[in-house]
Formats: C-alpha cells, structure tokens, sequence
C-alpha cells in the first residue's frame, strides 16, 4: 500500500504531495550525481512531466512507461505494472507531447542523462507510447523493451485521428492536423536484434492493424505474442497477462 493510500489522502491532495515527494526523492537522487535536478520537471498529465510514484530512492532497476496517443501519465497501464512489479523496478511515467517531437528528444535527453544512464533500464509503451519505447530504446541502447499494440508506421496510423480529439487526461481539446502528424516523418526505428522485446498483439484491435507490428516486429530477439481479443487497450490488471508479461520483466516462469 503506498503511502499515501495508508493515510487517507487522495484525488488532488494526493495528486499534489506525488508531484511534490517525486521532485525531492529525485531531485535529491540527481543532487548525489552532482546533475541539474532543474532540467527534468516532476508531475502528472502534463507534457514535458516525469509520473514517480515511489517511496524512497530509485531502485537499480527502472521500467520508463510511454502512455498512448490522446493519453497521459499515470493512466491505467502504469497502475497495473506499478502494482504488480514496483517491488523490483522503479517505475517512472514519461508525458511526451504528442506532435512536438523536438521538445521530447530534448526531455528525453535530460531523462537519460540525468536520471537513466547509470541504471538497469526498461521501456516499456502502449499503441504510440510503443513506438516511443523502441524508438528511445534503439537511440539509448536500452536492452529490453516490452510494448502493447505499438504504432509502427505514426505518418500513416494517426492519420485517422486528424480533427479535433479530446483529452481528458490533460484536460484539454487539441486540433490534429496534418501537418502535426507529418512531423513523424522520418521517425523510424528498424528493430534491431540487439534489444530483447516483449510484443503483445490482438487481433481484434480496431485502431490498428496488428499485422503492421506482426511484420515489423519479425526479428530475433523479439518475443511476438498474438491473442485473439484484448482489444486496442488492454486490462493489464487481468490475470491472464501475468504469465506473459512476469517472465520478461522479473525473469521467472
């Protein structure tokens, strides 16, 4: 039970001791490695945000979440692998803008240097925030990565959602246009076999075609695992994913 659950606290009380608790525990991490604490903002939601929920120092061994499109940290996938395997990794929640990939990389770069370099890493995304996972895990040399119905493709598959999408998360509309989704061009990252993944696909996801990933994601290294229904978003809290995903992340049958 996490702190503040045991003592009462939540909605947006909780929500603002989080942010407060996750810039001193990191602030004070980054502190020891004589880094600038300044340059990586700690919160919920908002674009440009850690999500850190532990008690305590960060762990050696850190699972960096990257929430889905019209998403944001924390969201249901990052509750369910924070319940299920915190006690073995701390597990941080990235908010990357979605169309303002400039500003990510030069987040992202603060995150790695900061806070990642010298730690046992894994990514790990849902739908964009698949692809987000590869595509760091390729540019850091991060040597595992697990990813739920991940965009391979964000030109063609978030063309669809051009028009005007609701995000409750962060409590706003945004416009989609395409010029916002042509800022992917060229955002393509071959997996390579060096990386050891994790891939969970449906079948009947109906924002994606899981073929693209099934194709793109036939490499060595790569565990493909195909299921029938789960739909695009999956219940990761369900106990039927437990045998899949417990063994990639802790090592164990």
């Amino acid at each position: 039970m996490s702190l503040l659950k045991s003592i009462g606290l939540t909605g947006g009380r909780a929500q603002a001791l989080i942010r407060a608790a996750a810039a001193l525990v990191l602030g004070a991490h980054l502190a020891i490695g004589n880094a600038k604490a300044d340059d990586v903002v700690f919160g919920y939601y908002d674009e440009f945000t850690l999500y850190f929920e532990d008690e305590g120092g960060l762990k050696d061994e850190i699972l960096l979440v990257f929430h889905g499109f019209g998403s944001a940290m924390p969201n249901g996938a990052y509750r369910s692998l924070h319940n299920k395997y915190a006690e073995r990794y701390s597990i941080i929640g990235f908010n990357y803008d979605y169309f303002d990939l400039t500003a990510n990389d030069t987040i992202m770069d603060a995150v790695w240097d900061q806070i990642l370099k010298d730690k046992s890493v894994t990514f790990a995304g849902t739908s964009l925030g698949g692809f987000w996972a590869n595509y760091y895990a390729e540019k850091f040399g991060v040597p595992k990565v697990f990813a739920v119905n991940p965009v391979i493709d964000p030109v063609q598959q978030l063309r669809q959602f051009v028009g005007t999408i609701t995000v409750e998360k962060r409590n706003k509309t945004v416009l989609v246009t395409e010029t916002d989704i042509d800022n992917y061009i060229g955002r393509k990252a071959r997996p390579s076999p060096d990386i050891e993944r994790l891939i969970i696909l449906t079948r009947d996801d109906k924002i994606l075609d899981y073929r693209l990933a099934e194709d793109w994601y036939d490499v060595s290294g790569t565990e493909l695992v195909i299921l029938d229904d789960g739909g695009h978003t999956l219940n990761l809290r369900e106990e039927r994913y437990e045998p899949i995903i417990k063994p990639f992340l802790l090592g164990e049958d």
